[in-house]
């Protein structure tokens, strides 16, 4: 709280139980300046977020996941033979190419 009387903006996050469910929240405290710009006090300014920071958690399971299956993944190789043929390649598998025309 010094550090706002000082004149310095701060925010930080804090988890609350109400009624035995947590719930994140994002503080912010803000200095309440005179006409001179003297700090005279701060505003608090308080919001639950806390389903953004459960939607965080699942986009990065989500990207971990999805990280995960194209490192495993098998690399393919897509060739141009000819204008409108495509040859896609397997590096673990050369004799599956085989050439195609792409669906439009």
């Amino acid at each position: 709280m010094a550090a706002v009387l000082r004149g310095e903006p701060q925010r930080f996050e804090v988890e609350e139980r109400h009624g035995g469910a947590p719930s994140d929240r994002e503080v912010q405290l803000v200095p309440d300046r005179d006409a001179d710009g003297r700090v005279i006090g701060f505003l608090f300014v308080s919001a639950d977020v806390t389903e953004r920071r459960r939607a965080d958690r699942e986009l990065q399971r989500v990207l971990a996941m999805l990280r995960g299956v194209l490192d495993a993944a098998t690399q393919v190789s897509i060739i141009a033979a000819d204008p409108g043929v495509w040859s896609p390649c397997s590096t673990a598998a050369p004799s599956a190419c085989s050439a195609t025309t792409p669906t439009t």
